[in-house]
């Protein structure tokens, strides 16, 4: 490996390392759900982000206008939670409700 792919190769790492902890700052609250289906899935809240963790995958959506609850989407999926219950549209239009652990 020449000199020049290790120096690309390790400013490429502290990058990636920094914008993982900054996102990891970022949230403020982790919430377990269990759907009907007994799936599972993970939400990472922040204000103005949401990491959702479903089926061994992550998502990163944004918040997004709601009447009443969080919503947060990423134009293929969402996340609505209001009382409690979640409900998340996965990409192929399946809706999941889940309730908080």
């Amino acid at each position: 490996m020449t000199f020049k792919r290790v120096i690309i190769l390790a400013a490429t790492s502290l990058c990636l390392a920094s914008c993982t902890s900054e996102n990891a700052k970022h949230f403020k609250t982790t919430t377990t759900y269990l759907c009907e289906d007994q799936s599972q899935i993970v939400i990472k809240w922040s204000e103005d982000v949401a990491s959702v963790s479903f089926n061994k995958k992550e998502w990163l959506l944004k918040s997004a206008i709601s009447a009443s609850g969080a919503r947060y989407t990423d134009g293929q999926r969402e996340i609505w939670e209001h009382h409690n219950t979640l409900r998340w549209t996965t990409a192929d239009g399946t809706v999941h409700t889940c309730l908080s652990k």
